[in-house]
């Protein structure tokens, strides 16, 4: 069943090295999800602002992490499986060259 979604060792039925935190990255996105739905019903029952921005900013805090666990594992899948394909200036090899650092801490 290729999707042409994942990459070419999980299509054939193997683990997936690009969504080695897939579950909890869908975790973190559902827990913001949640937050931002409390964000609307504060912020339309009057809540007082300064609650609002901090709800927000965590809000944020949660999206960074979870944007740094998918570059993570971009980094860690779809850029490491193209230099190694050595597949020549190909996309992910050209992103290589100008990705930014991966940060080992995790922002909890």
């Amino acid at each position: 069943m290729a999707s042409g979604l994942g990459s070419p060792a999980a299509e054939a039925g193997g683990e997936d090295p690009i969504r080695e935190h897939h579950g909890e990255i869908v975790g973190r996105l559902r827990r913001i999800e949640g937050q931002v739905s409390g964000i609307y019903r504060m912020y339309e029952g009057s809540r007082y602002c300064i609650d609002v921005l901090d709800q927000i900013s965590a809000a944020r805090a949660g999206l960074e992490a979870a944007a740094l666990l998918i570059l993570e594992d971009h980094v860690n899948g779809c850029v490491t499986e193209a230099l190694e394909g050595g597949k020549g200036p190909t996309e992910g090899n050209r992103a290589a060259g100008r990705r930014p650092p991966v940060r080992k801490e995790r922002v909890r």
